[in-house]
């Protein structure tokens, strides 16, 4: 199993983009996404830097993502 990659939160968005979610909206420094599939919902707050290890984790559990599919997303 892969090591969780370091992301800042636009890449973490671009990612959740590619594995097919819409950015429905931005409410102040969170961005709301949506699978037009699955209807899952995703907010990922958009503040500078790199986001922490244990919100990627859960933002890729709430996705049903493993890290090997973040890694694959992110072409690392």
């Amino acid at each position: 199993m892969p090591k969780l990659p370091r992301v800042t939160a636009r890449e973490l968005i671009g990612a959740f983009e590619r594995a097919g979610y819409v950015v429905r909206r931005q409410s102040g420094s969170h961005v709301v996404l949506r699978h037009p599939v699955t209807g899952q919902i995703l907010v990922v707050p958009d503040h500078q830097g790199i986001l922490g290890t244990g919100l990627v984790h859960s933002l890729l559990r709430h996705a049903k993502l493993s890290v090997a599919d973040l890694v694959r997303l992110l072409g690392r």
